[in-house]
């Protein structure tokens, strides 16, 4: 049979059975179109947290307190176990270790300025932070020894809070109200973002770590430190320092659980892997 004929009268049958033709089409559709959003998101989850392995760093550890496993779920950033002397015993008696950088945190507090209010992240930062975590500043100047020492009430604010609070005008130098504090805006953070997890980055305000723990939170503990060693090479050997010695100062015999959790980039790397092998 000619070939031309027998596509016109195809052409005829489909359109003699529209509904069957419709049907026909529909699977191969939804098919195609579920691969392909299903490799997209596979390679979008990947690449974020190949994103996160970079940012976390090659020579970092990062200790947070509370039970291992439950220190980034519900309520792990809230666990009292640890404190600054800890932070403090690390620095210096730790081998190899450049900084140490302390955080506090709370999520969702009121903060405004001129009229214009929000909600935002407020972390309670050492003069080690800016180095730490590679985060210079904008403009103006970072939380300094000083700040620190004397519990300044002073700040600086990510992009997008200066952009919500100030608009398109100079925030330094300003006043903004934190909680029921007022603080002086001393510097603007470098743009990082959207964060591996798809938060903002840019949505936050640092003040020193004194002024939050006494005057802004009421609180003893803190959050979470980052450790950044010399050497790379050094990463065992001082994860496993800092182990025995929060273990020595918390009171803590083995089998007994430890009440803090001490993460390293093979750890990272490990989930990178480990969510690669689930969306392959």
């Amino acid at each position: 049979m000619n070939p031309l004929r027998m596509a016109r009268e195809g052409v005829r049958f489909l359109g003699h059975s529209k509904r069957r033709t419709f049907l026909m089409l529909l699977g191969p559709l939804v098919g195609v179109a579920a691969l392909v959003a299903v490799v997209a998101s596979a390679r979008g989850s990947g690449e974020a947290v190949r994103n996160r392995l970079r940012m976390f760093g090659d020579r970092s550890i990062m200790v947070f307190p509370g039970d291992v496993g439950s220190v980034h779920g519900p309520g792990g950033e809230h666990a009292t176990t640890m404190k600054m002397e800890d932070a403090e015993a690390i620095r210096a008696e730790v081998p190899g270790i450049d900084l140490v950088a302390p955080t506090v945190r709370e999520r969702d507090v009121p903060i405004s300025a001129d009229g214009q209010s929000s909600t935002s992240p407020v972390y309670g930062v050492t003069a080690d932070f800016e180095e730490a975590w590679s985060w210079p500043m904008a403009t103006g100047e970072a939380i300094d020894e000083e700040d620190v020492r004397l519990l300044r009430s002073v700040c600086v604010i990510g992009r997008t809070v200066a952009k919500n609070l100030f608009g398109d005008a100079d925030p330094l130098g300003s006043k903004i109200r934190v909680g029921s504090k007022k603080f002086t805006v001393k510097g603007v953070l470098s743009v990082k973002g959207t964060s591996p997890r798809g938060g903002d980055m840019d949505d936050r305000v640092m003040v020193p770590i004194t002024t939050a723990m006494r005057r802004l939170f009421n609180r003893e503990h803190i959050g979470m430190m980052r450790v950044v060693l010399t050497d790379p090479n050094g990463l065992v050997a001082a994860k496993e320092a800092i182990t025995k010695l929060l273990q020595k100062r918390h009171h803590i015999v083995p089998p007994e659980a430890d009440d803090f959790e001490v993460v390293t980039p093979d750890m990272v790397a490990g989930m990178v892997r480990q969510t690669q092998g689930t969306f392959g």
